[in-house]
């Protein structure tokens, strides 16, 4: 059992686990995809994940890169060994392959919002084959977002010239971020900025496509090149009229969505704690193919407690039913996560730039023994933050987090008014994904 139990808390430490959800009660398949970026450093990929919740951020539960982790390997080992390779691909592993794939990157030097921080939006991949490949570029957003058919973007991805091609990547991403500053200088938040510019891009590469034979045509001279790929830019490049026009369509929407629908705000995802929070219904799935069935007893909130002093966090999530023991569903290929319940805090509520820190419990990894029953109180990956390890206790149905602030400097920005959100999460043997929110 040690054993295992040091190859839960490296899962914990890594943060990238499948989430599971799904749409069948019957077994899926495991399967292995594969992500190719192109034109996209390294150096500015923060993370990458399926959005199996559809809330367009990268929650704790998202995609496994391929690795082997070594007994002894310290962090920069494993961190090493999670990033993109030689041919700059990722590996997934995965149940449910159509669910949408988020990259958040930063780039504080070309980026002057958000601390550099965006996130694009990619299409789930389509088939159930083994290795499929996607592509993850700021062109295949394009595509994904419905801005560019994939006839149009195969002209640009099958230039000719080497060199050329690379170049045209590497505009398109920096012209990206150049009109990014310009929206959230004009007021969009950021999502809205990062949805427009694709969608203006995408509109006028349609418009270019000659623009593909010129490059063509240049064969290697790179200073034809460099001029074509100038006019591309330029093109592309969202003009201070244009974005005016951008900006009076985006308010004419808002002030519709807002009209007809005042209920859909995120604001209500978010309470600041008074004593103790009763959540008296017996929840329903809220997603998926059994949107609708009562979800199991041990990710069902009953009581919610927060008390937050100048040195101290204390959380009290009392549920339903908690078990002494639980059903290991896994099999010994997988490490997705299983079991979680977690409590998020809002330490930044700025609506262009939001930010949270979360401390939870999870069951997940790889388990010896399929259908094995495992001890809640020993199987428990404890994590804060950025997945480091800590104490907690259970006691009867309730899960009691006792943390110190010195434990990570972003817990000091937790205050008493600090807004709270719970959020568990249980994937069955069929890999369908049951979720319990308070608020919801």
């Amino acid at each position: 059992m040690k054993k295992f139990l040091w190859s839960l808390s490296i899962v914990a430490l890594v943060g990238l686990v499948n989430c599971g959800g799904g749409s069948s009660k019957e077994a899926k398949e495991l399967l292995q995809k594969i992500l190719q970026f192109v034109g996209i450093p390294q150096t500015i990929i923060v993370n990458v994940c399926q959005d199996s919740n559809r809330d367009g951020m990268c929650n704790i539960g998202e995609i496994q890169a391929k690795v082997t982790i070594n007994k002894g390997d310290t962090v920069d080992d494993i961190w090493q060994k999670i990033a993109l390779n030689s041919e700059g691909q990722y590996f997934l592993e995965t149940y449910n392959p159509e669910f949408p794939i988020l990259l958040e990157v930063q780039d504080t030097s070309k980026v002057d919002f958000d601390d550099g921080k965006f996130t694009l939006t990619f299409d789930g991949f389509k088939t159930k084959e083994q290795n499929e490949t996607k592509e993850i570029s700021v062109l295949e957003s394009m595509v994904d977002a419905d801005a560019l058919s994939k006839a149009e973007a195969d002209s640009f991805r099958t230039l000719t010239n080497a060199e050329a091609q690379e170049k045209f990547y590497t505009t398109l991403l920096g012209d990206l971020e150049t009109n990014i500053n310009t929206l959230r200088r004009d007021g969009l938040d950021s999502k809205t900025a990062v949805t427009a510019t694709i969608k203006e891009m995408g509109d006028e590469t349609k418009a270019n496509q000659e623009s593909a034979d010129r490059i063509n045509s240049c064969g290697d001279d790179q200073s034809c090149v460099d001029k074509e790929i100038k006019k591309v830019s330029d093109e592309l490049i969202i003009t201070e009229e244009e974005a005016n026009i951008l900006l009076d369509n985006n308010s004419s929407n808002t002030n519709n969505t807002n009209s007809s629908n005042n209920t859909n705000n995120s604001d209500n995802k978010w309470i600041v704690p008074n004593g103790v929070m009763k959540d008296e219904v017996s929840e329903k799935q809220m997603f998926g193919n059994y949107k609708g069935e009562i979800i199991p007893e041990f990710i069902d909130l009953s009581e919610l407690e927060v008390e937050v002093t100048d040195t101290n966090i204390l959380v009290k999530i009392t549920l339903l039913n908690l078990p002494q023991k639980l059903i290991y569903n896994r099999d010994t290929n997988s490490t997705s996560t299983e079991y979680e319940w977690v409590i998020d805090f809002l330490i930044n509520d700025d609506v262009n730039n939001k930010e949270t820190v979360w401390f939870g419990a999870a069951i997940a990894g790889l388990h010896p023994d399929e259908g094995e029953k495992i001890g809640i109180t020993s199987d428990i990956i404890y994590t804060i933050g950025h997945y480091r390890p800590f104490n907690i206790n259970i006691k009867h149905n309730t899960i009691i987090f006792n943390i110190p602030k010195s434990l990570d400097s972003n817990l000091e920005k937790i205050t008493s008014e600090t807004k709270v959100h719970f959020r568990a999460s249980h994937t069955d043997n069929g890999n369908d994904r049951y979720y319990d929110e308070y608020p919801n």
